[in-house]
């Protein structure tokens, strides 16, 4: 009798509980995306403050990325550090046409249901406190995979852990921004409870 399908069946329902490594887009030095008088890197660093706060309070286990360190840094940090029922947030805004709008989540090309459904909740939940489009239905309801991106095959997506890209709303659309200042208190308690069902506390 091969009892290898049990041992593991048990291995995950015993797992160390899983912890959330939050990324800001974009490293100190790297502004990315520029427009409206916003740059992408002082956004996402705020915005993963914040989340990490509220998940923390909560008793979620948070690792956060060290703004002095470039992605291939990050990447190989993260690697060095992630098991494989961790969760990996990295936070982006979106840059295109102003008339662009919507928020969005991108998982890895083969990517498991953790990571579609943790993407689809986000997108949902998202596009629901900031009154924008969840762009996910553009895409037959589900997130984007890498491979759709404009990359191609995304780094940040390569530790052995779940994966998320969050593209919150679009820096290049002034009413996206206005929508994302006006309901930022709520969008963060909104996420956290959106991703605090994905992580065991600690």
């Amino acid at each position: 009798m091969n009892l290898d399908p049990l041992f593991e069946e048990m291995g995950r329902n015993l797992q160390i509980p899983a912890r959330l490594f939050l990324r800001a887009g974009h490293h100190r030095d790297d502004p990315g995306a520029v427009a409206n008088g916003l740059k992408e890197n002082e956004l996402t660093i705020a915005l993963r403050n914040d989340l990490a706060q509220a998940l923390k309070a909560r008793g979620v286990v948070v690792l956060v990325d060290d703004d002095a360190d470039d992605l291939a840094t990050d990447v190989q940090k993260i690697a060095q550090q992630c098991r494989p029922n961790d969760i990996l947030l990295d936070l982006h805004f979106n840059a295109a046409s102003p008339r662009a709008t919507g928020t969005e989540c991108l998982v890895p090309l083969a990517a498991s249901r953790t990571e579609v459904n943790l993407a689809n909740e986000i997108a949902k939940a998202a596009a629901q406190c900031m009154q924008i489009p969840n762009r996910h239905h553009y895409n037959g309801g589900l997130p984007k995979t890498e491979a759709q991106s404009h990359h191609g095959r995304l780094a940040i997506m390569r530790p052995n852990c779940h994966n998320v890209l969050w593209e919150v709303c679009f820096l290049t659309n002034a009413a996206d921004m206005a929508a994302y200042a006006a309901h930022h208190r709520t969008l963060i308690s909104t996420l956290t409870h959106t991703i605090f069902p994905y992580l065991h506390v600690a």
